[in-house]
């Protein structure tokens, strides 16, 4: 919940080594669905892995820190043709739920902005 109304803001992330989307909305009272920001980390692909994985981990920091969502959803690994790319997105997804269950853990993480991100963002997974 926003401390604006009762609408409800989910964060869905669709992660990525070199390219993860990512949506947020609100649900207001009435239960309308609105678009409050969507776009996409892009890691740099002369980066190492670790790297890259860093890169992703921050920006969805600031996601988190910028809007308080209520929920965040991230998208499930499948296994493709190409089992090098799904470990590589498995790493991804790793540092994404890593991040929100040490939220979900009840510890405020002080980052070196100085903001300090409030362990609220509940997970859900598709």
């Amino acid at each position: 919940m926003t401390e604006k109304s009762n609408e409800v803001l989910v964060l869905g992330v669709d992660p990525g080594t070199a390219v993860t989307g990512y949506g947020l909305v609100a649900r207001g009272e009435g239960g309308a669905v609105a678009l409050v920001e969507c776009g996409v980390i892009r890691t740099s692909p002369d980066h190492v892995l670790a790297d890259r994985i860093r890169e992703i981990y921050e920006a969805i920091v600031a996601l988190i820190v910028r809007h308080q969502p209520f929920v965040m959803s991230v998208e499930d690994v499948f296994h493709g043709k190409n089992a090098q790319s799904a470990l590589k997105l498995g790493h991804a997804r790793g540092a994404i739920l890593l991040l929100l269950q040490s939220t979900l853990l009840g510890r405020s993480r002080k980052l070196s902005s100085g903001m300090v991100m409030r362990p609220k963002t509940r997970l859900v997974s598709w």
